[in-house]
């Protein structure tokens, strides 16, 4: 519960500071932090909620299908392993055009690599 909400903004927090430019890096940060506390503010909200209508789960129910999704989007996000620190948004721009095209460079010359035949 609390290990692995602490373990995820600890993460959230890393990847955002590694994602983004100098330039908007604590714009950034701050609007995630604000994120988590609108979150800190909903979350009784979903419990008295759920004790109106009679359904005492509501505020689970919720918060897992937002981890759900959080956790599909965050299979969007590209990979920052070995990714410099930029310092302007047109940097950040110019690296994920590089990788993108790296990828694609790298998926066409699999495609067009002579394949063997057995014998």
């Amino acid at each position: 519960g609390k290990f692995g909400c602490s373990s995820a903004w600890a993460l959230g927090i890393t990847f955002v500071s590694e994602l983004f430019p100098t330039t908007c890096r604590t714009a950034a940060v701050g609007s995630v932090s604000q994120a988590g506390d609108f979150g800190g503010i909903l979350a009784p909200q979903l419990l008295l909620l759920g004790a109106k209508i009679h359904y005492d789960k509501l505020a689970f129910l919720v918060m897992g299908v937002t981890s759900l999704i959080a956790a599909a989007l965050v299979t969007l996000l590209p990979e920052t392993l070995g990714m410099p620190q930029l310092d302007t948004a047109d940097d950040l721009v110019r690296e994920l055009a590089e990788r993108k095209k790296a990828a694609q460079l790298a998926k066409l010359a699999k495609g067009t690599a002579p394949s063997r035949q057995p014998r």
